[in-house]
This record gives structure tokens, C-alpha cells and sequence, in this order.
């Protein structure tokens, strides 16, 4: 019955080892097999970006022609045309961008469940390790006081050491492994930055596809396809000087909204002094408040990323404000909320201004709430990123950084600065108009 029994148990052990062995070389070839299926998908994503790019390029270069001809009605018919379809080829390239995020996230995260693994591996090696060292280290104090020689004692010393070898080397490796996943970690880190950068992109082209598709249908309706009203409309621009200065400027502050003309003004101030062109100055302030849409709707309890909330109260202590009425930009649907009036500003990188904005505006503290000190602070932070050159480089560089940050160099955000440069050149259009330049 033993023999029986002891059989049997041989069998179930060698029958669970074929086991495992038959699921890690499935597991390993599935992995194989299937790393082809990945690479292609990847390729494919290139291959499809590269062709979506080209027809991009094109369309600009469409767009760029009928931009430098004579104004008419066709002509503004054939700007909206390129325009929109520009705006849909961008939109695909965003959505093939975003799958080429999420494929890179997926590497990561697979990456990072490894490291996780070997890390984990190290780890009751290690606890085993430890476990033996403490038996053994037992068993050589009872030979040191016990044994008939010597030799059996300083083979356990051996014995010892080898196994303190061990330890440190899998000491060394745990190490590593923690090197390799911390580095993994912030890899996956930046990488859902890029990817919720691209979303929030993909939300700025959807407004523009429209807002292009409601000009153009206006247009066709106002001149109904008549060059001589179209002329009309023309001319009546040029004399809409008073109705450019009497447009709302939609900046949260403590009062409500200036009127563009109010807006110029104090961008013209501020930029005077700074050096920063203002309408590029207003450009900033409209993309980054989205013309008043993010701005004030949020609660600092809620909207504000924990590691801002100290700041947010040492700056409203400062000006005697209550924390819990004071308006910060509500959390999107990625990230957090928690920015601060016009500018947009996070509590900390406000406090690091705050002396520098307090020598120009005259106000101590300064308030992220008031249009003068917030202007001055999106101007301070411009001029460090670069802008005052004033040319189209500098100004797309220090957009590209004021608005994505440590991503501003990745060629699938390059929308954040040509949005800029071309609100700034819209506004910088109405100033002209408004001043009869």
C-alpha cells in the first residue's frame, strides 16, 4: 500500500510538472507568434501616419496659395474648404497618433509587469536566502562547540560564505530590477501625458471643424453666393472697428470680461514692457483659458491636484480671500484641474512668480484673480520661455512650452503651437482693423 501510494504520488508530481512545462512553452510561443501580429499593426500605424502627413502638407500648401491670392468669394470659399479639409486629415493623424500611444503604453505596461516579476522573484529568493543563512549559521555555532575537527566547522563557514555571495548578488539584482522599473515608471508616465495631451487636441480640432463649417455655411448665406454682396461684406469690415472694440475678451477675473479694446490696452502695456508682442500675448491667454470655458467652474477641494492645495492656500491667506469661493478651472476628463484666473496658473508656479509680478504690477501680493497681474504673469513666463524675439519661431517654441510642457518637443503636438500662431494672427488682424492700420 506504501509502494502503491508513494507511486502514485511520483505520478500526480511528474503529471503537473508536464503541465507547467506544456503552459510556459505555449505561453512562450504564443508571445512568439504573436510578436509578428504586433510589429505589423505597428508598421502599419507608420504607414498610414506618413501617408496622412503627406496629404497634410499638400492641403497646407492648397491652403497657403489661396491665402496669398486676391479676396473674393471664391477664394474665402476655397480658404474654408482646405481649412476643413485640413482639419479632417489632422484629425485622422490624431486618432492613428493615439493608437500609436496606446500601443506604446501597452509595451510599457507589459515592460513594467516584468520588472515588476523579477522584482518580486528577488524577493523570496532573497527571504529564502536569508531563511537558510539563519539555519546554517545555527548549525555552525553547534559544530563550532560540538565537532570532532575543525575541517567540518570551516566548511560551514564556507558554506556560509557562499550563501552570503548569493544574497548579494541577488541583493544586486533586486537593485537593478528597481532601477529598470522606477525608469519604466516614468516612461509610462510620460507617455499618458502625450496621450491626454493628444485627446485634449483631438478636442480643440472638433471645435475648429465646426467653427470652419458654421463660417463658411454663414458666409454662403450672408452673400448668397454673390460676389457683389460679398463686396458689401468686405467693406463693411473694414468699418467695423467699434464692434471689434465692443467684443467680449473672455477672461475670468473678479469683475467679468473685458472688451477686446480694454484687452489690447493692457496687452500692450504689459507686452511694452516685458517684450512680448500682444497678440501673441492674447493668444496665449485666449487658447489657454479656451476664451473663459475652463475657467472658474472648478472647486480647489475637488478640481486641484492634492500636492497644489498648500500653495492654493497660502496664496488666498495672503489676500484675505476664502479659499472655497475663489474659482479655479474645473477638472477635465483627463488629469486634474485646479488652475488659477486668466493665466491659467498652477498655485506653485504662481508663488514662483509672485515677486517678479509684484515688481511690475505694483501689487502686494498679487492676485491670480486680477487681469493686470495675471497678464504680467503670463508675459513674465513668456519672456522665460523665449518670446521676446517676437518672430514666429520663438513665439511657436514658447507656446509649444507654456502649453505641453516637457512634451513640447513631440512632433504629434506640434498643434498646440500652429493654434497659437494662428489666433494671434487673427487677433493681431482685429487690433489692425480696430486701429485702421
Amino acid at each position: 500500500m506504501h509502494l502503491l501510494h508513494s507511486t502514485h504520488s511520483r505520478f500526480v508530481v511528474f503529471a503537473a510538472t508536464m503541465i507547467v512545462c506544456c503552459f510556459v512553452f505555449a505561453f512562450f510561443t504564443f508571445a512568439q507568434e504573436s510578436q509578428p501580429i504586433f510589429n505589423e499593426y505597428e508598421a502599419s500605424l507608420v504607414d498610414q501616419l506618413k501617408e496622412i502627413q503627406r496629404q497634410i502638407a499638400a492641403t497646407k500648401n492648397e491652403l497657403k496659395q489661396a491665402q496669398g491670392t486676391s479676396k473674393s468669394l471664391a477664394t474665402d470659399i476655397k480658404i474654408f474648404d482646405s481649412k476643413i479639409k485640413k482639419i479632417g486629415l489632422e484629425m485622422q493623424e490624431t486618432e492613428l497618433l493615439l493608437s500609436e500611444s496606446q500601443l506604446a503604453l501597452d509595451q510599457i505596461n507589459g515592460e513594467l509587469s516584468l520588472a515588476d516579476k523579477r522584482i518580486e522573484k528577488g524577493r523570496v529568493q532573497l527571504t529564502s536566502l536569508i531563511r537558510t543563512m539563519n539555519e546554517r549559521r545555527d548549525t555552525t555555532f553547534g559544530i563550532l562547540f560540538y565537532a570532532d575537527s575543525l575541517s567540518d566547522f570551516f566548511s560551514e563557514v564556507s558554506a556560509l560564505e557562499a550563501i552570503n555571495k548569493k544574497i548579494q548578488g541577488t541583493l544586486q539584482e533586486v537593485r537593478s530590477s528597481k532601477d529598470e522599473y522606477n525608469k519604466i515608471k516614468e516612461e509610462t508616465e510620460q507617455e499618458k501625458e502625450t496621450y491626454l495631451m493628444l485627446k485634449t487636441k483631438q478636442e480643440y480640432q472638433r471645435i475648429d471643424l465646426s467653427k470652419n463649417k458654421q463660417q463658411k455655411s454663414t458666409l454662403l448665406k450672408e452673400t448668397q453666393g454673390k460676389e457683389s454682396l460679398y463686396k458689401q461684406k468686405i467693406a463693411d469690415k473694414e468699418k467695423s472697428a467699434a464692434q471689434i472694440r465692443d467684443q467680449l475678451f473672455f477672461l475670468q477675473n473678479m469683475g467679468g470680461s473685458l472688451r477686446f479694446e480694454e484687452a489690447v490696452k493692457l496687452a500692450e502695456y504689459v507686452g511694452g514692457i516685458i517684450g512680448i508682442r500682444p497678440a501673441f500675448l492674447l493668444a496665449i491667454l485666449s487658447k489657454e483659458s479656451n476664451l473663459g470655458k475652463n475657467v472658474g467652474k472648478g472647486n480647489w477641494k475637488v478640481d486641484m491636484n492634492p500636492n497644489q492645495q498648500d500653495e492654493f492656500i497660502t496664496i488666498t491667506k495672503k489676500l484675505n480671500l476664502d479659499p472655497d469661493k475663489m474659482p479655479v478651472s474645473a477638472t477635465p476628463s483627463y488629469g486634474w484641474g485646479g488652475a488659477m484666473g486668466p493665466a491659467q496658473f498652477l498655485p506653485a508656479t504662481w508663488l514662483a512668480y509672485e515677486s517678479q509680478i509684484t515688481f511690475y504690477s505694483g501689487h502686494n501680493p498679487p492676485n491670480p484673480w486680477n487681469n493686470t497681474d495675471a497678464f504680467f504673469a503670463s508675459a513674465l513666463y513668456l519672456r522665460d520661455l523665449g518670446a521676446t524675439a517676437q518672430n514666429e519661431t520663438a513665439e511657436w517654441t514658447a507656446a509649444m512650452k507654456y502649453l505641453a510642457g516637457s512634451n513640447w518637443k513631440k512632433p504629434s503636438l506640434r498643434f498646440y503651437g500652429d493654434h497659437v500662431i494662428e489666433i494671434a494672427a487673427n487677433i493681431q488682424e482685429d487690433i489692425n482693423t480696430m486701429e485702421a492700420k
